[in-house]
């Protein structure tokens, strides 16, 4: 692969102090840096990007990769030439350095049961990060007409979409893609959530589509998911899957 987007969390405090509260009301920052995977030494100046921009080093990085649902930092043409070996091998070179600077590291994108994580944790990983797996939970409030099109979808229905925001996605196939690929518009006003979409080009919001695919308007909404969404196949309780990983 060519790119690895590395996720740098950092303690914001003198930030926040400054300027108000992070994201969401916080006061941890997180920063997306994309990276070429074929200059070694710029791993480790991303690792650093928090350290001297804020004087303090990040909490953790995680490594999501192109396997994770929705907004995917990958090209088209590297999403069609992954392969686990090489994604591990790159895992296996991030992991040297945040081990060296004694960083945290989080590998995300695919992880789906038990034995995931433990390939991971037997690269080195510190952890892993999962959300597919808890959509068709009983306590995710996501409606059921959403978490039954988890249920519901085979392989082949996960497709990976251009977002109206410039960047590949990953999703379930429904009734909404096919008609944004007729050539229907959904748009009805622009949020003005990202800079790189065009209200008055683009077929629809994306923050509406996802906003209705969750409340259960599947005919007007984008069912973002991981590659492994297809392996629901009923409603489980999150300390059940919590104890699988125990």
């Amino acid at each position: 692969l060519n790119t690895v987007r590395y996720i740098l969390f950092a303690e914001m405090a003198e930030l926040a102090d400054a300027h108000g509260s992070g994201p969401c009301g916080s006061d941890t920052m997180r920063v997306q840096v994309p990276l070429s995977a074929s200059h070694g030494g710029d791993r480790k100046v991303a690792a650093f990007v928090v350290s001297e921009k804020y004087n303090t080093k990040p909490d953790m990085v995680v490594i999501e990769g192109p396997q994770a649902g929705g907004h995917l930092g990958f090209t088209r043409e590297e999403l069609d030439s992954y392969t686990q070996a090489t994604y591990d091998e790159e895992i296996k070179s991030i992991l040297s350095q945040t081990k060296e600077m004694e960083i945290p590291c989080v590998v995300g994108g695919g992880v789906y049961t038990r034995q995931d994580w433990e390939h991971y944790a037997a690269l080195g990983a510190d952890g892993v990060q999962m959300a597919t797996r808890f959509v068709t939970t009983e306590e995710c409030d996501a409606s059921m007409a959403y978490k039954q099109a988890y249920l519901d979808a085979d392989k082949d229905d996960i497709v990976i979409v251009k977002s109206p925001v410039g960047m590949p996605g990953r999703a379930i196939h429904n009734v909404f893609l096919d008609k944004v690929k007729q050539g229907e518009r959904f748009m009805r006003g622009c949020r003005q959530c990202i800079t790189t979409c065009n209200a008055a080009t683009v077929p629809y919001c994306i923050t509406e589509a996802l906003i209705n695919a969750v409340e259960g308007r599947l005919d007007e909404g984008l069912i973002f998911c991981g590659t492994n969404a297809y392996r629901s196949d009923h409603i489980e309780r999150v300390a059940d899957i919590m104890e699988e990983f125990a």
